[in-house]
């Protein structure tokens, strides 16, 4: 029994052996495709160069080296040139007749923003502004045009001098302040309102009659402003009154 229990697993082992000697060779699975390599996307071009600000500034007939208006706004367009890039420039007028001709060549310069300086130039500023209406104008010692491209700088004068001619009148001995005006004018104006009003209240407030004299060697005396009475000449003036008020800006 054992016997054929042996050879029975005998021929079982060997047809099995058969079987895998005489099966077909197994086929490997395909590989996945590979996938694409990815591709970079192309670069944005760059952005051009964003233009330069220009800056053509006019100064009045005092001119660069004046101390004043066309000096202080001078060094602003350097500033701006250094902090900011922008391009600056300046063009110098010898007399108010120069003023149009200076303005145009701002303008045929390719100006975007273009500054006038001194209130002498209001009139022809204005006259520029409006008729180009796609440039910026800043003008120095003027305003009110009421332009949207016109921006205006300006100054409380008044209130300056009102405190000035308040001190006079208090340190006064002879009871007369003067007043220069040097080129009469809107600014001038109001600065003289200003240290005549000071003068005023100091009166109102401590009884006392402080005076105010004026000289202007381009007005009559008939056209000077009522409440100073006109000095004849200079040294009536400085002879009269021990604190003189001097207006000359931009000039």
């Amino acid at each position: 029994m054992a016997k054929k229990l042996t050879v029975l697993l005998s021929v079982v082992m060997a047809a099995a052996m058969l079987l895998v000697a005489c099966a077909p060779a197994a086929t490997a699975a395909p590989a996945a495709p590979a996938a694409p390599a990815a591709t970079t996307a192309p670069a944005a071009p760059a952005a051009p160069a964003a233009a330069k600000l220009k800056v053509c500034m006019v100064t009045d007939s005092g001119g660069i080296g004046d101390k004043s208006f066309n000096d202080l706004t001078w060094k602003g367009v350097q500033n701006g040139i250094k902090d900011f890039g922008v391009d600056g420039k300046y063009i110098q007028s010898k007399n108010v007749s120069d003023f149009d001709a200076n303005l145009a060549a701002c303008k045929d310069d390719g100006a975007s923003l273009i500054v006038c300086v001194g209130f002498m130039m209001a009139d022809s500023c204005q006259k520029a502004a409006t008729a180009n209406p796609k440039i910026y104008y800043a003008g120095v010692d003027m305003g009110g045009f009421n332009l949207p491209n016109f921006r205006g700088v300006t100054a409380k004068e008044e209130q300056s001098c009102y405190l000035a001619g308040y001190l006079a009148a208090g340190m006064t001995k002879t009871g007369i302040l003067g007043w220069y005006t040097g080129i009469m004018g809107p600014a001038v104006q109001i600065f003289g309102d200003g240290w005549y009003y000071g003068a005023q209240q100091y009166n109102k407030v401590h009884g006392t009659s402080v005076k105010v004299i004026g000289y202007d060697p381009y007005l009559t005396p008939e056209a000077f402003p009522a409440y100073a009475t006109p000095a004849a000449t200079w040294e009536d003036l400085f002879a009269s009154s021990d604190f003189v008020s001097l207006h000359m800006p931009g000039g």
